[in-house]
């Protein structure tokens, strides 16, 4: 009997379970349904996965997405790909450049203005959907060409465009809303990977940003901290106040958005609210940042996040309410156009895949893990890791604020034991070379050959021999630390070892142990500020053994120097006494001179300079940040930027043409010169 009622209680559970587990896959079949719109047994197996991104859909979404985005291209060359800069950019032979390939190498400033040409028209050719696949390919070539020749200009967005152009390439965007369509009566359906791919690009975009910020940085507000002062949060700084509005608004709620708005976007239901707040969200970054096209880039891809047909859609619509006398009619079309496709989709899910198929959808797949694992590499990229191992495909987007204190390129001349320094843009327009370790040796590296070129050319050079080396000192702030050197200034640059995969040796780390003195270093910045309107103060560390040799300006009143952590050794230019500080203790600092400042403790140092900027009060100039803020609201720059952005594409047409005249007929190419920094 025991053993008849042992067996009865095991089945009864075995029933409970298999009805608990049969219960729970109808309601996750059903959640899943609601939020994709998709049956779950479309990715049962990878057949069935492969069927559900082969299946025929509508292009009519696709191709007004894939026309709006070479808009958006189209209006980018000329701005943030330089077009209308293209003899600044690349008209200067020495100028450094910064490839993330060695073998990558501009051409001549004529046949850059040919490629950007060509960039150009492949833009418009995307946008018009004429030749498509030609056009596509064309602009996919010449653009990754430019971005990769140049990292000092890389950053999320621009890396995003390459994708997406990348993307348009393999799909059959042109079916709908495009030339070939007309010309060729192409049929208005494409694969469901088509949008399948843009869509999780997109995806991706939001949400790894939104994981990236799950940061103690971030979280706490060091990331961006003067953000709040911009006039696009005025009504949030009335209600809560600018450090509120800086933790809760800047931080925290972007944080929740990037994290969660393609899944308000997937969703039907919030599919609208989700718009608004993208629409909003992505105009105030047009206002707050410097970023080009790229908030406009997300606005006008949003659409592919709706039904597939719904420009069919707002058409019937719009002619529906041009012709209400009819609207029997097409209520009788509608029904009928949406019953034969919904037949030619259910038509198309078809059970048998072909090799080709099954190829394309293993492809899709390691492309989505691409996507996910890159931001996350860095752990193998060491020699392009900075502080934060950050780079321009890792969706980072405006996590870190720098400050910059001090760039001093030295170049010691070993024949004569003199040394030079040169001015940091001598062959560059940008400081970002200063933040990367492989910029950095790259930049050393283009200034040895621009050496010694200069050496065996011309006679009246300051160096006496080839047998040279390169120091590089750079002082950094990361997110409101001290201002602290990032790489090793002792280490010659010209011989030290640099490799993609290992730790550069010249690096220094940053400094964490001392990130709990933000607090300190905000509220003594406010106290010095409270002194009076033209007060300031600079927060510095350095490491045991090292010194700073710094120049204090003559404009430059009541600097003092005070002492927070650590010992160090004072020394003033044209003053033979040497002063020992240590914790607490201060001294003044004269005005015009040099001096110089060493760690002798054996932990780093920290310490602060106070002064007053005599210029400042002279000019009487207070409350600059006010003021700044109340002309950029009087001065809301829509027009201006429509009018600067015309004055660039004349620009652009301009060196263009010359570019054709000379490389076809020799003609003469004018070209601005920049403004060249001697040594």
């Amino acid at each position: 009997m025991e053993t008849s009622k042992n067996r009865s209680k095991k089945e009864n559970v075995r029933n409970i379970m298999e009805q608990r587990l049969t219960s729970f896959y109808r309601k996750l079949k059903t959640l899943f349904n609601n939020f994709t719109g998709h049956d779950i047994r479309d990715i049962s197996s990878f057949d069935d996965f492969t069927n559900l991104m082969w299946a025929d859909v509508d292009a009519a979404s696709l191709g007004i997405c894939r026309m709006l985005f070479g808009f958006m291209m189209l209006m980018d060359i000329p701005e943030e790909r330089s077009g209308s800069d293209l003899d600044l950019r690349w008209g200067e032979t020495k100028d450094c450049r910064f490839p993330l390939f060695p073998f990558i190498k501009p051409f001549s400033l004529a046949k850059m203005g040919l490629i950007y040409c060509l960039m150009w028209l492949g833009a418009l050719g995307i946008t018009l959907g004429y030749k498509f696949k030609s056009s596509c390919l064309v602009f996919v070539i010449t653009y990754w060409y430019i971005f990769l020749l140049d990292k000092s200009s890389w950053n999320n967005h621009s890396y995003l465009y390459g994708l997406v152009a990348f993307l348009f390439l393999f799909t059959n965007a042109h079916h709908f809303c495009s030339f070939d369509a007309w010309c060729n009566k192409l049929e208005a359906k494409v694969p469901f990977w088509n949008y399948f791919l843009l869509k999780f690009q997109f995806f991706i975009l939001y949400f790894i940003a939104g994981l990236k910020k799950f940061s103690v940085e971030w979280l706490t507000g060091h990331s961006m901290t003067n953000l709040s002062h911009h006039w696009v949060f005025t009504p949030f700084r009335l209600l809560l106040g600018t450090e509120l509005t800086n933790l809760f608004v800047v931080h925290w709620f972007a944080t929740i958005f990037d994290t969660s708005i393609a899944f308000f976007l997937i969703y039907k239901r919030t599919r609208i609210a989700g718009t608004m707040f993208a629409l909003a969200f992505h105009l105030m970054n047009s206002r707050i940042f410097n970023i080009g096209m790229f908030p406009f880039v997300c606005i006008v891809e949003l659409p592919l996040f709706y039904e597939n047909h719904w420009p069919r859609t707002v058409w019937r619509k719009l002619k529906y309410s041009l012709t209400s006398d009819n609207a029997k009619e097409e209520k009788v079309i509608k029904i009928k156009r949406t019953l034969s496709f919904s037949k030619k989709e259910q038509n198309s899910n078809k059970t048998h895949c072909t090799l080709k198929e099954k190829f394309t959808t293993f492809l899709i797949l390691i492309y989505c893990c691409l996507q996910f694992f890159l931001p996350y590499s860095h752990f193998i990229t060491k020699g392009y890791n900075n502080w934060r191992h950050i780079y321009g495909y890792s969706w980072d987007m405006m996590m870190n604020e720098w400050s910059t204190m001090l760039v001093s390129v030295r170049v010691v001349d070993h024949g004569n034991n003199k040394q030079h320094f040169m001015e940091p843009l001598a062959f560059t327009d940008s400081y970002r070379w200063t933040q990367y370790p492989d910029m950095t040796y790259q930049y050393a590296k283009c200034i040895n050959h621009n050496l010694i070129a200069d050496f065996y050319e011309n006679p009246n050079t300051m160096l006496t021999s080839d047998n040279y080396s390169i120091y590089m000192d750079i002082w950094c702030s990361l997110n409101g630390r001290f201002q602290q050197r990032i790489y090793n200034p002792t280490i010659d640059l010209l011989k030290s070892d640099w490799h993609p995969f290992r730790t550069p040796s010249f690096t220094l780390p940053l400094l964490k142990e001392y990130s709990h003195f933000r607090k300190d270093i905000m509220d003594i910045t406010k106290e010095v500020y409270s002194w009076n309107n033209y007060t300031d103060v600079l927060f510095v560390a350095d490491f045991p053994g090292m010194s700073l040799d710094n120049y204090i300006l003559p404009d430059m009143d009541n600097v003092t120097l005070t002492v927070l952590k650590g010992i160090v050794k004072f020394e003033q230019e044209n003053d033979t006494e040497v002063s020992s500080l240590s914790k607490g203790q201060s001294i003044s600092v004269k005005s015009g001179v040099f001096h110089k400042i060493t760690t002798v403790s054996d932990t780093p140092s920290c310490y602060l300079y106070t002064y007053i900027n005599a210029t400042r009060q002279l000019l009487n100039l207070e409350s600059m940040d006010s003021i700044n803020e109340m002309q950029t609201i009087e001065t809301f720059p829509i027009l201006q930027e429509v009018k600067a952005r015309y004055e660039n594409y004349k620009k652009f047409f301009y060196h263009i043409a010359n570019s054709i005249l000379f490389e076809f007929y020799g003609v003469p190419m004018p070209r601005r010169l920049r403004e060249f920094h001697e040594m």
